[in-house]
């Protein structure tokens, strides 16, 4: 089993960080070379700050580097539980705070010109039951008719062309 991350494996490796304390006077420390850490080094440099990116292994090597969950539109909780939990107004900014983290990272590769094969292609949530895709069905409607009525169901018989497999109850 191959364990080293796709981004590792294929970019070029960051020989260009110091080895010894670092000295000097710095603006700014931040602590992690994640996508998130390294994205904010790049932003408050590109302001003039001066910028220490303190990481203890490699630069992305940790979950940054492992999977694209950070791309992701939208957040994991049920939209209903969330707009009843904290109002329709707070659920939907936080719905579009996540959308705009994704607009976000597709700027910084177009600006950066990273060569990591970004493509927006949607997302899909399964249903492992068949009471999972009632719970989806009633989140989505309500998701298409306050934030993002972009959004649709697919029905299990439709799924196989999505996903490759019939072992879920749709999406």
């Amino acid at each position: 089993m191959k364990l080293t991350s796709y981004w590792l494996d294929t970019s070029q490796p960051f020989n260009e960080g110091a080895s010894k304390p670092l000295e000097g006077h710095y603006d700014v420390a931040i602590v992690g070379g994640g996508l998130t850490g390294s994205s904010a080094a790049l932003a408050l440099a590109k302001k003039g700050a001066r910028v220490a990116l303190l990481e203890a292994e490699t630069i992305g090597n940790a979950a940054s580097g492992r999977n694209g969950g950070m791309c992701n539109n939208g957040f994991a909780q049920n939209y209903a539980i969330m707009a009843g939990k904290h109002g329709k107004p707070a659920a939907n900014a936080l719905y579009k705070a996540f959308d705009a983290g994704v607009d976000m990272v597709e700027r910084l590769v177009q600006e950066e010109k990273i060569d990591c094969s970004f493509s927006r292609v949607g997302k899909l949530k399964l249903a492992a039951k068949p009471e999972h895709y009632d719970v989806l069905a009633r989140s989505q409607e309500l998701l298409a008719a306050n934030v993002d009525p972009g959004t649709r169901m697919i029905a299990r018989a439709d799924l196989r062309d999505e996903v490759g497999t019939s072992r879920y109850y749709g999406g």
